[in-house]
């Protein structure tokens, strides 16, 4: 047995497999991001992981919101090629014969499409579609991972209807009421009359999906492409996402690639005047 799934036992013992899933992507994005030695490592056994993730792995398991996070990180950090989600043979039965090329694609269609009440759009949180659906969780990840993986391959993965339309649900679990005792809070479901929000638990990563959501050209989050967008982009041109303006720069910087210059121009062109 390969000595990092040794090593990663711990997230499998006494945790629901979901859960280690959750952690390994974080994991996996951090090393990729400070390029650490072992990032290899951290990404395969994030494969591995998934490979256990089914709707009978544990109690309380969610595996749609297990998939999108993992998909997410998996996106930002390599290829989704032809390599098998069961990389060493081990692992559920769902996974034979799926390789990462077709994550994305399993993701969406665990997206509710037909009519189911307030809640169509937003993801299941098992894969058999059982016990309902709507919960803050899974359409955050569900559209991080649809999204990262539209950004690595547009022409690949369309989803741009999908993303739009999930956007749109995840605001709802945002309390913008006046009531100052929990306004902004963050609800565990979309349905804010259904469950009080007790903290805002999903805040963090709520604004994660919601800024992977953006546009490309959308510098300043209003759901449009125009003037504002241009003048911020001037303002930054041929500034160093990683140098004076590492904050600022970093929303200009729409490819990623540590500059503001002409390949991020392009990107905001073909966004010109786009709105939701």
């Amino acid at each position: 047995m390969p000595v990092f799934i040794l090593q990663s036992h711990q997230f499998a013992t006494g945790t629901i497999i979901t859960s280690a899933v959750y952690y390994l992507a974080y994991h996996t994005v951090a090393a990729y991001y400070v390029d650490a030695t072992d990032k290899l490592i951290w990404r395969n056994s994030l494969i591995h992981y998934l490979a256990h993730v089914d709707d009978d792995s544990g109690r309380q398991n969610v595996a749609v919101t297990a998939l999108g996070a993992a998909i997410w990180a998996l996106a930002k950090t390599g290829p989704l090629d032809n390599t098998p989600v069961k990389i060493y043979g081990l692992g559920s039965p769902n996974w034979n014969g799926i390789i990462l090329e077709d994550l994305p694609f399993i993701l969406q269609m665990h997206r509710c499409v037909a009519p189911h009440v307030q809640y169509t759009g937003n993801f299941f949180w098992r894969f058999d579609h059982q016990y309902g659906l709507g919960y803050t969780e899974d359409d955050v990840y569900g559209i991080l991972g649809l999204a990262s993986s539209h950004e690595l391959d547009p022409g690949l993965y369309d989803f741009r209807e999908d993303i739009d339309v999930v956007w749109g649900q995840i605001q709802t679990a945002v309390d913008l009421t006046a009531n100052p005792a929990t306004k902004g809070f963050v609800y565990a479901h979309i349905d804010p009359f259904r469950l009080p929000p007790t903290r805002p638990y999903y805040a963090g990563e709520m604004l994660m999906g919601l800024a992977a959501a953006t546009y490309g050209g959308d510098i300043d989050l209003d759901d449009d492409v125009d003037t504002a967008d241009l003048a911020q982009f001037v303002n930054d041109w041929l500034s160093s996402s990683g140098g004076g303006c590492a904050y600022s720069c970093k929303k200009t910087d729409f490819n990623h690639d540590g500059i503001v210059n002409l390949l991020d121009f392009a990107i905001l062109t073909e966004y010109w005047l786009s709105d939701r």
